[in-house]
């Protein structure tokens, strides 16, 4: 009996997500509309900025929020 040898097909660099690969741009991008925010509604950060887990508590909703989904939402 021959044994025959089947060469598999050669694999392709495996390629970062269009996100990932621009994510440099996004946290830039992220920071200067954050900032611009900050400067241009200055009332509706103060409102954000007020919401706390329990008054003096110093534990932000929207940042404990943010914090979250960026250790969680990222699992598939």
């Amino acid at each position: 009996m021959a044994n025959i040898l089947v060469q598999a097909p050669p694999r392709r660099p495996k390629r970062l997500a269009f996100f990932e690969r621009y994510l440099t741009l996004w946290v830039a991008l992220c920071m200067v509309a954050g900032v611009l925010i900050g400067r241009f509604l200055s009332p509706a950060v103060e409102v954000l900025r007020g919401w706390e887990f329990g008054r003096g508590s110093q534990i932000n909703v929207p940042i404990a929020v943010l914090i979250w989904l960026s250790c969680h939402g990222s699992h598939r």
